[in-house]
């Protein structure tokens, strides 16, 4: 498949998938979903792939999903199925649920401002690794957006339920270290190191 919004990168027995929207900061779209969902599925049939690393082209990683676009959509076509799945977050809950469901080790390699969607991604990566720029935060309330999936089932898991509430409920970013310090990241690096910090 020819992809349009990511690129998928060999190098031996790591494949590097980069989420490739830069003008869009990286924001998750359907297609980029769709996108993502055939990657994994050829990642998981590929026996020789060891490992897998998510990354953003860019100055983000990931800058959440185009949120603004799915609920002006919806608003058009009200009642209408696919619409509706969009602003309801379940499309971007199938990127997550796949990435989790891969066979191999995953890293999230994040390189820049990570946010909504683009902070909940990551936390279904098996590590995560971050550049000293980069900058996550759960800002759904702030939109007035109900926490997706990402945020209110992996980040317990990995913060506990207290860390959890307060960052879905205050909506503020953290920096790297902050997050390395709360358990969500496993480290942080200059950015010109982080592709060999693996």
């Amino acid at each position: 498949m020819a992809y349009q919004t990511i690129t998928l990168e060999k190098a031996e027995e790591i494949i590097t998938l980069t989420l490739n929207r830069p003008e869009r900061l990286n924001a998750l779209s359907e297609q980029m979903t769709e996108e993502l969902l055939n990657a994994f599925g050829e990642v998981d049939k590929d026996e020789t792939v060891k490992v897998l690393v998510i990354t953003g082209a860019g100055r983000a990683f990931c800058a959440g999903a185009e949120v603004e676009d799915a609920f002006l959509k919806w608003k058009e076509g009200r009642g209408d199925e696919k619409l509706t799945q969009m602003v309801s977050g379940k499309w971007t809950e199938k990127a997550c649920l796949a990435l989790k469901g891969l066979k191999i080790p995953t890293i999230a390699s994040i390189n820049g401002a990570a946010v909504g969607w683009g902070c909940t991604f990551p936390l279904a990566c098996d590590l995560r690794i971050a550049s000293e720029e980069a900058r996550m935060g759960l800002v759904f309330g702030k939109v007035g957006y109900m926490p997706e999936f990402g945020s209110t089932y992996f980040l317990p898991r990995i913060v506990g339920i207290t860390r959890a509430l307060e960052l879905n409920f205050t909506g503020r970013t953290i920096d790297a270290k902050e997050a390395k310090e709360m358990g969500i990241l496993n480290q942080v690096a200059p950015l010109t190191e982080l592709k060999d910090a693996r």
